[in-house]
């Protein structure tokens, strides 16, 4: 089916080492994510007996770094006509969030649609859903290696259709639709501001155990998929990324090429990069431009 892999290559997959595993995600995003507590140094000084002041959280300030980053994809996409990425940026640290021009705008998800699946999984487990050691390991292999194979027998054992509205309607997703063709799973429909707001949900929601079972998973990420496709681009480049990749073609004559999950940037950022690219222009030209758009929105962030 056309959501299970590329139609066309513009090149052979160059084999690249497997990058060195970043399961330290969870320790950089974390605590970057805790508000600071009480005034801890006016507890030291209250006189014994004395009425305790109310505790005073202090809420860090928006930089603007997002804004930012989601103006540099802008700027990226006024230089290069008909080759558009939709981006949306959320700061975990200060709340700010921001959507670049065309971020509702819903595209195919490609292998996106993979985390929709296993959030749900584990939404469900709560339930009284049965999870075993077998279906943890076809989650892991569905979000890292972006095994198709395991995709396949989650959605149709789970309820692949259910899930994606479920999980949309958990997060409040307002532009993620199901797909029409049901065995496409690839052709779910999902928009950049929608992307990073699941993550925030993954981020925010999920109970400790799941989300550090999602992050690191991704994390995980080998640079070969386990089609045989090269996966090392975009988001993935960036130091410390836990990030999930998906790639399909050629529905209506182009290529889906996203990028989208947590960046090791001062430990805070969810971000998404979603494009549609001619399929005659191939992979090699499309994975390049979303290193140069990544590299704009990391440059952005790091300011």
């Amino acid at each position: 089916m056309r959501s299970t892999g590329p139609a066309r290559r513009s090149h052979r997959p160059r084999r690249r080492s497997v990058p060195q595993v970043a399961l330290g995600v969870i320790g950089f995003l974390l605590p970057a994510l805790v508000l600071p507590g009480a005034d801890t140094a006016n507890e030291r000084t209250r006189p014994v007996g004395a009425p305790a002041r109310p505790a005073v959280v202090e809420v860090p300030r928006a930089t603007g770094q997002a804004r930012q980053a989601v103006r540099a994809v802008d700027e990226w996409n006024a230089e290069h006509p008909n080759r558009a990425v939709h981006a949306a940026v959320w700061d975990g640290r200060t709340g700010e969030f921001a959507a670049g021009t065309g971020a509702d705008r819903p595209v195919n998800s490609a292998s996106l649609v993979k985390l929709f699946v296993v959030v749900d999984v584990l939404h469900r487990s709560h339930d009284g859903l049965a999870i075993g050691d077998h279906e943890r390991q076809r989650m892991r292999r569905a979000l890292a290696a972006s095994d198709d194979e395991a995709m396949n027998a989650l959605w149709n054992r789970y309820d692949g259709l259910g899930a994606v509205r479920r999980v949309a309607d958990a997060a409040n997703l307002t532009d993620t639709r199901p797909p029409a063709d049901p065995a496409q799973w690839g052709e779910t429909l999902v928009s950049a501001r929608d992307m990073t707001r699941l993550h925030r949900h993954v981020v925010h929601a999920l109970p400790a155990a799941d989300r550090d079972f999602v992050l690191r998973s991704v994390a995980a990420r080998p640079g070969i998929a386990a089609s045989g496709f090269d996966q090392d681009y975009g988001l993935a480049r960036l130091r410390g990324a836990a990030v999930k990749q998906g790639w399909m073609c050629c529905v209506d004559g182009a290529i889906d090429l996203h990028s989208s999950g947590v960046v090791e940037q001062h430990g805070r950022f969810a971000v998404t990069l979603l494009s549609r690219q001619p399929a005659s222009d191939g992979y090699g030209a499309a994975r390049h431009r979303l290193d140069q758009v990544a590299a704009r929105v990391d440059a952005a962030l790091g300011a």
